[in-house]
């Protein structure tokens, strides 16, 4: 996997992830050996820096390096001789003001390239502990940090005012013409307006994802060109990207259908009875998106206070909502002007007064009853068969499981999930790549409707994330036990249970926060 390339002179430099650096000549089209991919021994080169004395600085997993091509001079700086934060320098950038930033894994340092020291005095304490992927400046002075933490800090040129724009992970970063951000994601690439409040997310098509390095470079007509898992992209922004609208299709009430897409209306709001409080929203993007690469986000008003992402799922359930009025909401991820939304409210369950009443007219009764017999003076008395037929009559739910619609206890969950657990592992299904939710419905000897319902609302993930983090874990037990010394990285991955190459890279930086590449160095020190 290429993470970085630059041209230097007549060569250009390629950095990889796990195999080094390469120097290629474009004019003869063969690679060749040079001092400084004889010298450089690191495994990762993240990315590649250009000064204006046309020194080139490398950022690599075993630090900073830096070369000199008229003099052949190579130079490693780590954190044993350059008061360096961490070892693993993961950026390097030279902002407007000649200040040479270089973020490690252990925090933000800026870098003295004449003395080879790096200093954090001036840098306030948020600076100093959180990895920083990746440094870029906007054409106003702008600076903006990539932390490994997925979020993305962003301040002035005097580093008095930073803060957090959004939640994001983010592994490169380029501006184009019109002065939009553009950051490279695993999952796709996320357009951001220069004020940072509106944002566009291109999920990835056709793998349209950018690499763990710098992989988004801007050419001389102002075209990008975005290092994908399957190749190469060019994006124009100078097109006009106009982002396709959410729809919600369906509203089900206790499993079954309650409106359609007819009937529903942001305008309107739907007033339910208290025992119609099992809501599912079914929804779909309008535009000719691929259904599985779409990623949402939703909320439910008077419920949530923060959004939630969505993958490859195009519904969503609340189940045993307390009475009250409520708004959903559903949009593309980050896109405020995809929006749906449907209001409705549960009325409060007012059967206690019925009841209520109804033993206190019988309570004045046998009080009566009580003075009559003491008076001696008769009394007729309704017995229970003669009270109105609200007595009698018994208040009936429909309870039939549906998959969007199912009741039980915490006990009853416990138990789906251990059985669930255990399965996955003393019998290892996830070895599989085709791994079925239904087929494991069927082995453990629950309905279908019944895990999804288990993955919802008491494990919090989807199915597919359930399913991968056992991959994840199998993953690393194999470097345990030293597998990535007899196999490639896919194909182990293969082996623990991943169908792409993709879906692993994905899936391993999710649960560890880290890339493979990085979590092997880590182990083999």
């Amino acid at each position: 996997m290429i993470f970085s390339f630059h041209e230097y002179g007549e060569e250009i430099f390629i950095g990889t992830c796990g195999g080094g650096i390469s120097s290629f000549n474009p004019r003869t089209g063969i690679f060749n050996e040079n001092p400084l991919t004889r010298t450089c021994t690191s495994n990762d080169i993240f990315m590649f820096l250009e000064d204006a004395n046309n020194k080139l600085w490398l950022a690599t997993s075993d630090g900073l390096y830096s070369y000199d091509k008229q003099t052949e001079s190579i130079t490693e700086y780590n954190a044993s001789n350059s008061n360096m934060p961490g070892n693993i320098v993961y950026g390097a950038y030279i902002d407007s003001s000649g200040r040479f930033w270089v973020g490690t894994d252990k925090g933000l340092a800026i870098f003295d390239s004449q003395t080879g020291k790096c200093n954090q005095d001036m840098l306030p304490e948020i600076y100093h502990k959180e990895a920083i992927r990746y440094i870029f400046e906007g054409r106003d002075g702008t600076l903006i940090f990539a932390q490994l933490n997925n979020k993305l800090l962003v301040t002035d040129k005097s580093l008095t005012h930073f803060y957090y724009p959004l939640p994001t992970n983010c592994h490169s970063i380029t501006q184009d013409d019109q002065g939009y951000y553009w950051l490279g994601k695993w999952d796709g690439l996320l357009r951001v307006n220069e004020k940072m409040d509106r944002y566009t997310f291109f999920p990835a098509i056709n793998a349209l994802a950018a690499n763990a390095g710098p992989p988004i470079s801007k050419d001389e007509y102002g075209k990008l060109w975005v290092c994908g898992m399957k190749g190469l992209f060019i994006v124009t922004p100078q097109n006009e990207f106009v982002p396709s609208s959410v729809r919600i299709t369906e509203m089900q009430v206790n499993g079954k259908l309650y409106a359609d897409n007819y009937v529903l209306n942001p305008d309107s709001t739907f007033n339910l009875n208290s025992n119609e409080n099992n809501i599912t929203f079914i929804f779909n993007s309008l535009g000719y998106e691929n259904p599985e690469q779409i990623k949402y986000e939703y909320m439910l008003e008077g419920r949530d206070s923060i959004w939630t992402e969505l993958v490859n799922e195009d519904k969503v359930s609340y189940f045993n909502l307390p009475a009250g009025n409520y708004r959903f909401h559903v949009r593309k991820f980050l896109n405020m002007e995809s929006v749906d939304q449907i209001a409705f409210n549960i009325k409060h369950n007012h059967s206690w007064l019925v009841y209520s009443s109804i033993a206190g007219i019988l309570v004045i009764i046998l009080l009566l009853f009580t003075y009559k017999k003491k008076t001696k003076t008769p009394i007729h008395v309704e017995k229970p068969e003669d009270l109105p037929d609200i007595i009698q009559k018994e208040i009936k739910i429909d309870m039939q499981p549906t998959e969007s619609y199912v009741k039980m206890s915490k006990e009853e969950a416990k138990e789906v999930i251990d059985t669930l657990k255990k399965y996955m592992q003393e019998q290892k299904p996830y070895l599989n790549v085709d791994l079925k939710q239904s087929e494991v419905a069927v082995v453990i000897g629950y309905p279908t409707y019944l895990l999804s319902a288990i993955f919802t609302h008491y494990l919090k993930m989807g199915y597919y994330d359930f399913v991968n983090s056992y991959r994840v874990e199998q993953f690393k037990q194999s470097i345990n036990e030293g597998q990535h010394k007899k196999y490639t990285l896919v194909t182990l991955a293969e082996k623990c249970g991943f169908k792409s190459k993709a879906s692993f890279f994905r899936a391993f930086k999710k649960f560890t926060g880290t890339t493979p590449n990085e979590y092997i160095q880590q182990f083999d020190k």
